[in-house]
């Protein structure tokens, strides 16, 4: 039985408070076209999952797409469309935002895959299955439908009802996500240590934080999750979502990497025509 691809990007990323699938963490890529890449080298097609309202945005239409059928119930709804698109296909699912993902961890996966089980799922979060890593056959289908209707419709809770074949990953970043700005530190190599950071406020931000530079010391892995401690410790007003950040000066995504001793600069929304 062939394998559908499917990457789960119709979230609202609320908890990160910027769309997941257009952060980049490396070589200039959007995670969601990093994820793209990783799973489709392995399965016959792949496909991004996104809901109704994200039919226009641009980076999402560079590739094939299966729009939710369903509203409101999370990642379940993106995984029983592809089932309703992808009739009696095995659907190796991924989610956007695991900046682990890789073709290595893929085929691995796949490698391990147990047909005759509902599901093969790499273990994730207390030993438990992962359910956005995790590649589902067509038996799994209606084990999934349950959930439907549920107050806190889950895959996981579905496949602790599945027989399903567990795998340990090829490391444990494999299987970690980031949902929430703090969550970035996952990606600084050196996250286990503080580091130290020249950072710099410019016009309303100056005005807010009551001073124009400061050295600080964090576990931060990017000016996302920088600029997250720093709003809580200066009560900034400025959502990160408008501003522009430097590093050693020069423009960057507020998701890039920061390594120890970076001039980190933050800019207010530009105003003017």
């Amino acid at each position: 039985m062939s394998i559908q691809g499917i990457v789960l990007a119709g979230g609202k990323s609320k908890r990160m408070g910027q769309d997941k699938a257009l952060l980049k963490y490396k070589d200039d890529k959007t995670q969601l076209s990093h994820a793209f890449q990783a799973v489709g080298i392995h399965t016959e097609n792949t496909f991004v999952s996104i809901a109704k309202d994200q039919l226009d945005e641009r980076e999402r239409n560079k590739f094939p797409l299966i729009v939710d059928h369903y509203e409101q119930i999370g990642p379940l709804g993106g995984i029983l469309s592809a089932f309703e698109e992808l009739p009696e296909a095995a659907i190796l699912v991924a989610a956007c935002d695991l900046p682990f993902i890789s073709k290595e961890n893929v085929a691995y996966l796949i490698e391990q895959r147990d047909p005759a089980k509902q599901a093969t799922a790499y273990k994730g979060f207390k030993d438990g299955p992962e359910p956005l890593f995790c590649i589902y056959e067509p038996g799994a289908l209606e084990e999934l439908k349950k959930q439907l209707g549920k107050e806190h419709a889950c895959p996981r809770k579905a496949l602790y009802q599945m027989d399903i074949k567990l795998v340990d990953p090829l490391d444990p970043k494999d299987v970690e996500n980031i949902n929430r700005p703090e969550d970035l530190v996952k990606l600084n190599p050196d996250s286990e240590k503080e580091q130290t950071f020249q950072v710099q406020f410019y016009a309303a931000l100056k005005e807010q934080a009551g001073t124009g530079e400061k050295t600080v010391s964090s576990k931060a892995g990017s000016p996302l999750s920088l600029y997250t401690e720093l709003k809580k410790i200066y009560s900034l007003k400025t959502d990160i979502a408008s501003i522009k950040v430097a590093v050693n000066d020069e423009l960057k995504e507020a998701s890039c990497l920061i390594k120890e001793g970076d001039s980190i600069c933050f800019f207010p929304p530009f105003a003017g025509g």
